[in-house]
């Protein structure tokens, strides 16, 4: 079973933490692990980009739910700083100090790049460590499918072929004293990089 979570300027991942099975605009907001405590940055991204995210590989691995839709929503802020031309507070609020700088360092490769993305993104493959210890941490492994994405020029909007392969992203999460699973480091490997872990 997949899980769409789909944004638009409308309807924000305010309201969006975790969506299953939804149509486009987002019905159905989840609980974000049972954390209703915890007021967490709206984001906003392109109407024209749809966010896939498949069921974990493993399902016995049961981790937080509250680590997946953190994993998510830092995905989701980097495209919406991509978007803006600087990191918004969502990006902030998902990353640590190590990880707020490598997505600024991200999001200005973009810039000069001149691009984002449209179309859908497929995460796929996704798998879940957690190791619970005095610094709780955790690996989320997944893979991304850009077959039915297209770059969007970020000063005309016109749309081009994106040809890309499938990619593999291993995010090193850390948990805050506030109960949010921040990304503290972001690492990616192409296809034939990841043993055709993606394929």
């Amino acid at each position: 079973m997949k899980r769409h979570l789909v944004l638009t300027a409308v309807a924000t991942a305010a309201v969006a933490l975790l969506l299953s099975s939804c149509s486009p605009g987002g019905e159905s907001p989840g609980d974000a692990g049972d954390r209703p405590e915890i007021e967490v940055p709206a984001i906003e991204v392109p109407a024209d980009l749809e966010t896939v995210f498949e069921e974990l590989e493993d399902d016995d691995s049961a981790p937080p739910a509250a680590l997946l839709a953190d994993h998510e929503r830092f995905l989701l802020a980097l495209d919406e700083a991509v978007v803006a031309g600087e990191p918004g507070p969502a990006l902030e609020f998902h990353t640590t100090a190590d990880g707020y700088e490598w997505a600024t360092s991200h999001v200005e490769f973009r810039q000069e790049e001149g691009y984002r993305y449209g179309g859908t993104i497929r995460h796929y493959k996704r798998y879940a460590v957690v190791f619970f210890s005095d610094d709780e941490k955790a690996f989320v492994h997944h893979c991304v499918d850009y077959a039915k994405a297209h770059a969007v020029d970020l000063g005309t909007g016109e749309e081009r072929p994106f040809d890309a392969e499938p990619r593999q992203y291993t995010a090193t999460m850390k948990l805050n004293d506030d109960g949010v699973w921040q990304v503290d480091r972001f690492d990616g490997a192409s296809v034939a990089a990841s043993s055709g872990y993606c394929s």
